[in-house]
């Protein structure tokens, strides 16, 4: 178990959340946002990369003392990110903000994806990228993932020396990462 901030914590329960065509995706009205129940280590994993409101499902958590879950580092990670490879209207739009807050971030982001960049996600084990894969190609089959070009690889390299950092030193914890 390693550190890790949680974003939010709502005290919306699963039940109250309205029902969507996926029974595994509820939405907030209060919010205007999906909400995605994750059971397994490759949905959490999704869920923190895509940024999306969360469900946690199948273990305990300490929020009291900021504990969650997070996947260790291990070798043979695949680096990926995602491009946007098809047009998209401003009723899927709306969607897809509430799919994938992590490109469609009606901010930065969203420019770059629009101005034809790759959006590097991080690094997975295969596994999480199966998941991942099969998720896009579900709630956003707009994007498609890809490896990163060299100079995403250089921003990808920089923001893991910069999580690690944070990860590691209990006096940067007040500080985002990114």
């Amino acid at each position: 178990m390693t550190r890790c901030e949680l974003a939010f914590v709502c005290d919306k329960q699963w039940l109250v959340l309205a029902p969507t065509a996926q029974e595994q995706v509820r939405h907030c009205s209060d919010c205007d946002q999906h909400v995605f129940r994750v059971d397994t280590d490759e949905e959490i994993e999704v869920a923190r990369v895509l940024r999306r409101c969360s469900a946690i499902g199948l273990f305990p958590m300490s929020l009291g003392e900021q504990e969650c879950y997070m996947r260790p580092m291990v070798p043979g990670l695949i680096a990926l990110g995602v491009r946007l490879t098809a047009p998209v209207t401003d009723d899927r739009l709306v969607e897809l903000r509430r799919s994938v807050p992590v490109v469609f971030d009606r901010g930065p982001v969203e420019a770059r994806l629009y101005a034809g960049e790759l959006i590097v996600l991080g690094e997975f084990e295969q596994e999480t990228v199966q998941s991942l894969s099969a998720d896009l190609e579900r709630s956003a089959p707009e994007l498609a993932l890809a490896a990163p070009d060299d100079a995403s690889a250089e921003k990808l390299e920089t923001l893991f020396r910069r999580r690690y950092r944070w990860f590691t030193d209990l006096s940067a914890a007040d500080t985002d990462p990114q």
